[in-house]
């Protein structure tokens, strides 16, 4: 009974935790928004300069992604003693993708000139698309793969319940996604 209570409060903690999280995230974009169109609506110059909240943006993305994915990350880990060590790995493809977005978070403050910023950090940002990436890849292919050995009730399921437990509920799509804007990102 005792660990179900401390697993119910650190669930709830990490909630709590996450939408202050999404607050933030949410509150970032519209003073950036003021920032640019109403501050500084007659100032066209002011778009080449950077603004806090648009420089913090990718931290706080992190954070919300790191709590999101740690959920996953623990789901897999009791899986067995194979999904451990997978979970393990995208716990390290996400901790270095933590890392690399709070780099982009420094880099942001210390550039004044947002174009070069794009320049100067396309390839950080590449690699932190291709880390998280992989960690859902990973985490996704290992709860599809035992969803598939459990396969009991899921035979009999339609396919549209099946296309939602394996592609959406596992974080497939958001691998895909992913990837798919690392593909656009070579191309500007």
């Amino acid at each position: 009974m005792r660990v179900h209570a401390y697993l119910r409060s650190s669930l709830l903690l990490i909630s709590n935790i996450d939408r202050l999280f999404e607050t933030l995230h949410t509150i970032a974009p519209m003073h950036s928004c003021y920032h640019y169109l109403i501050t500084n609506y007659f100032r066209p110059a002011a778009v080449e300069q950077g603004v806090w909240s648009l420089n913090v943006t990718p931290t706080i993305a992190t954070a919300i992604s790191l709590l999101a994915e740690g959920f996953f990350v623990r789901r897999v880990s009791l899986i067995g003693t194979k999904s451990s060590i997978i979970a393990l790995i995208s716990t390290l493809c996400l901790a270095t993708n933590g890392g690399m977005n709070i780099v982009l978070t420094v880099k942001a403050f210390k550039i004044e000139d947002i174009q070069r910023f794009g320049q100067d950090t396309k390839t950080i940002t590449g690699v932190t698309l291709l880390l998280a990436a992989v960690a859902d890849y990973l985490l996704a292919g290992s709860m599809i793969l035992a969803l598939r050995r459990t396969k009991g009730q899921h035979a009999r399921a339609p396919r549209s319940e099946m296309v939602t437990v394996y592609i959406l509920n596992t974080g497939f799509l958001t691998g895909f996604v992913l990837c798919y804007d690392l593909r656009c990102d070579r191309y500007d």
